[in-house]
């Protein structure tokens, strides 16, 4: 019977898919569980892992000691790869909450003097773009009908500038 099932599954019969999975199932998720210290979800990874190595390497098998004896070392490898992993991801999770996040985020007088600063280092044509369009509020429409220039170039230049700026800043910050 065993060897016509595993015959069958190695062929990727589904139906005897199934009925492995009916026959095994509970006696393999308790190896499982056992394996994992009763950690559920590690369990159930595994398991999950377990059956598809089951799927892509099924060979016949006549004896059901053999075929026990097989599956449990495939559930003990989807064990230890799922150790591997969680500890892999704990070692990591460890690291990235020893970073010290927390940005240095100057006062506010210091982020104005630096930004005074940014603005002094521009050219001058630049620096009446800047004042235009935050300080005093004008459209790019109207800064480009001004410059002879159109919407997206003016929309471009202000963008270079304020990445000029921000290098200013943050340089001058460190």
């Amino acid at each position: 019977m065993l060897e016509q099932l595993t015959r069958q599954m190695k062929r990727g019969d589904e139906r005897a898919f199934a009925s492995f999975h009916q026959a095994w199932f509970d006696r393999l998720f308790r190896y499982h569980m056992a394996l994992a210290s009763g950690n559920e979800t590690m369990a159930k990874d595994a398991m999950q892992e377990t059956l598809l190595r089951v799927v892509r390497y099924v060979k016949v098998f006549k004896d059901e000691t053999v075929f026990w004896c097989w599956l449990t070392r495939l559930a003990k490898s989807s064990i230890a790869d799922q150790c591997r992993q969680q500890g892999r991801f704990q070692r990591l999770r460890s690291r990235l909450l020893a970073r010290d996040t927390t940005p240095d985020v100057p006062d506010e007088d210091g982020l104005l003097a630096a930004l005074e600063r940014g603005l002094g280092e521009l050219r001058e044509d630049d620096r009446k773009l800047i004042e235009g369009k935050y300080f005093e509020g004008r459209s790019v429409r109207d800064l480009a009908q001004e410059k002879g220039l159109t919407e997206k170039a003016v929309e471009s230049r202000l963008g270079r500038i304020r990445g000029k700026i921000k290098n200013e800043i943050e340089t001058k910050q460190l």
